[in-house]
């Protein structure tokens, strides 16, 4: 969650936002006198998430399972796994998004 071509893009974009290091890992970014973590800005949409998904479940989430690409590094790991924290879940396990895939055609 470094300092990608998606970053450097979305800074292009939004010249307003500024980056700076987090404690934390990863970056900052800084929009006016407000800052937020990549953990913080992922946090808010797992909740949004969240949400959506206990509406549709009729249902309190209590874990969760998320699903990440194989080439993540384990910073990148760490990060999502903060992120969940953040917005308050508990994470049972990652999952290669390329083995949940394959999961799904086993039981089909």
């Amino acid at each position: 969650m470094g300092v990608s071509e998606v970053v450097q893009r979305f800074l292009r974009e939004h010249p307003a936002n500024r980056l700076r290091n987090s404690n934390r890992s990863s970056l900052t970014f800084v929009h006016g006198e407000n800052t937020y973590s990549v953990e913080e800005l992922v946090a808010m949409q797992l909740v949004n998430i969240k949400s959506q998904a206990e509406k549709m479940a009729e249902e309190k989430i209590k874990e969760l399972v998320l699903t990440v690409p194989p080439f993540w590094s384990e910073q990148e790991r760490k990060a999502i796994i903060d992120a969940a924290e953040i917005a308050g879940m508990r994470v049972s396990t990652l999952i290669n998004d390329d083995l949940a895939g394959s999961s799904s055609k086993i039981r089909n």
